[in-house]
């Protein structure tokens, strides 16, 4: 399905406002950090029209998906890492009944890299109705399409809540723009990001060779750092320690140029929480209508002598070239969702 409906919710640990985004899945293509890889000969050419059809299409499959609950043909129109959160997102609200409302993308622009080979990307920066009400966020959908004759499916669908602007691609007036093929002549390695994201959240020592600039951002440090402490501090304060770690997942990074000769990054991650009683004898509760208590079969709440839950993390950032660096990263989107719940 797809990403679609603003919502403010604390889901376990460490959780921000989000947007609900059930979506479908596909397969876990690797593409390279510019998406660029592969050796057809052939060029992207999508025209605008083109382009608008596939967020049309994905519009109305998604809601097929949302209302049917799906995971078969959400992994139609997604892969991952967006088919991962959404297939976990369905799971949850079949569990608790929920009705996902009739959603509708309007006025996309688009951005579509000049790729030779595959992954080929199509950029589409839109917006979206819910339930008849605009969402006051603008959308990212990155629509890849992994090989000749392969479908076109959404791997990510960041929001921008626009605190923080988003720098504009870098399109020609067809919609082409230049593929990034490397990340050479920008202010850090694409690689790094997550790594250098959890460590500043957490305040764990960073494992990469060299520390990475990160601006300040507010879904740097009030939704995903301010996130994690408040929710660490919430469960110890109900008699419960977290212990999360970082996942070695490894879902592909993809950039988009924009117009200042930087790029946006869309990458993701999966961490870890251990839900463990401080005392012993301790339980650990999952609270009625949470998305873990869900994923774990009793959306009126869980108790367990303790829990491991799986989150996916989602991230749009803007790397700054070297020429000019600024403050550094920027963070500009932030999601978070758990996938799978054990005891």
């Amino acid at each position: 399905m797809t990403p679609r409906r603003a919502r403010s919710a604390v889901l376990g640990a460490l959780t921000l406002a989000t947007l609900t985004t059930i979506t479908a899945c596909g397969s876990g293509s690797a593409g390279s950090a510019g998406g660029a890889a592969g050796s057809a000969t052939t060029q992207t050419g999508v025209s605008i029209a083109q382009a608008t059809r596939l967020v049309n299409t994905y519009s109305v499959a998604n809601n097929l998906v949302n209302s049917t609950y799906s995971a078969a043909r959400d992994q139609a129109i997604e892969e991952p890492p967006a088919s991962v959160a959404s297939i976990a997102g369905l799971q949850a609200s079949r569990v608790q009944g929920k009705l996902i409302p009739q959603t509708q993308y309007f006025g996309s622009t688009f951005a579509v890299p000049r790729i030779t080979g595959y992954p080929r990307l199509v950029l589409a920066v839109t917006h979206l109705r819910s339930d008849g009400t605009t969402v006051p966020y603008t959308i990212y959908l990155l629509f890849v399409q992994d090989a000749a004759g392969a479908p076109w499916r959404v791997a990510y669908y960041p929001f921008s809540t626009g605190q923080v602007p988003v720098p504009a691609v870098l399109a020609a007036a067809n919609d082409s723009a230049p593929a990034v093929t490397t990340s050479t002549g920008l202010v850090v390695d694409p690689a790094s990001i997550n790594a250098a994201l959890y460590a500043h959240a957490t305040g764990q020592p960073n494992a990469s060779a060299s520390p990475l600039p990160l601006a300040p951002t507010p879904e740097l440090d009030q939704q995903l750092t301010d996130g994690y402490t408040s929710g660490v501090q919430e469960y110890n304060a109900s008699g419960v320690n977290v212990y999360q770690t970082l996942l070695p997942t490894a879902y592909p990074i993809y950039l988009i140029r924009t117009k200042g000769g930087g790029a946006l990054a869309f990458s993701a991650d999966e961490v870890r929480d251990m839900l463990v009683p401080i005392h012993p004898g301790g339980v650990v509760h999952l609270p009625s209508g949470s998305g873990e208590a869900e994923l774990a079969g009793q959306p009126n709440g869980a108790t367990a002598a303790r829990y491991s839950v799986v989150r996916i993390q989602m991230f749009m950032s803007y790397i700054p070239p070297q020429s000019n660096p600024g403050s550094g990263v920027e963070l500009l989107s932030y999601s978070d969702y758990p996938i799978s719940v054990s005891s």
